[in-house]
């Protein structure tokens, strides 16, 4: 009789396990999703149409801009879902994790000063600097701020947009001095919190301004825009 060896391996390798399921807003839910959405955007913020961006297309939910990504949030969070932070598209992007290809992914804001050369944007950058300042973070030409939009509520308010984002206690300040870098910067990947890695004959392209309230998007070809091109 034959017997084979007992191995010794019990599978304890060093498993790359992925820290979040990536998804979009798709399935049996996502018709529900958007009607409860616009739903909330008529009781609580008047309908507002700078909310009301989304939209239902083969299945599932499209369109994207910051206070439409908050309140998707808001929605999502008590059943432990969220939208991408810039690190989850950093590991999504490498690992192919989703066909984001000639997609555009609101992902985070950037506070840059309390003036802005878009003066719709001006009360907003006013009113995040302050809100960044009274916890205990100062901006500086060389350091600007990247706040992941998991970080924000959404509340009314008396401006262009009739809306401001309000810093929930969880919210992640990360400091981040090459959104404040140079136009057109190239890069290849990201780093932990998602912000480019610097490397000249990068295959991707960083885009940013230095002044007012910006948002972060990846855009169709793997680049990342800090701006407020098209307003909301």
């Amino acid at each position: 009789m034959v017997t084979k060896a007992k191995s010794k391996l019990e599978g304890n390798f060093n498993w790359r396990v992925p820290t979040i399921v990536p998804s979009f807003i798709e399935g049996a839910d996502a018709e529900a999703f958007l009607e409860e959405f616009n739903g909330r955007a008529d009781s609580d913020y008047k309908g507002n149409k700078n909310v009301k961006v989304l939209s239902y297309d083969r299945s599932v939910v499209t369109g994207s801009n910051p206070f439409a990504v908050v309140l998707a949030n808001q929605i999502l969070r008590p059943m432990g879902i969220r939208t991408a932070t810039p690190a989850d598209l950093g590991r999504i992007v490498e690992s192919s994790g989703l066909p984001l290809r000639n997609q555009y992914e609101d992902v985070a804001l950037v506070v840059n000063t309390n003036k802005d050369s878009y003066d719709f944007n001006v009360p907003l950058a006013q009113d995040m600097v302050a809100q960044v300042r009274a916890r205990g973070l100062e901006l500086s030409a060389k350091n600007h701020i990247m706040i992941p939009l998991t970080g924000f509520d959404l509340a009314n308010a008396d401006n262009h947009y009739g809306l401001a984002f309000k810093l929930r206690d969880d919210a992640e300040l990360i400091e981040s001095p090459v959104l404040s870098g140079k136009q057109g910067t190239s890069f290849n990947k990201t780093d932990d919190n998602g912000l480019p890695i610097i490397e000249k004959g990068g295959q991707r392209t960083l885009y940013t301004r230095n002044n007012g309230l910006s948002r972060l998007g990846l855009d169709g070809d793997f680049d990342l825009y800090s701006g407020w091109t098209g307003g909301a």
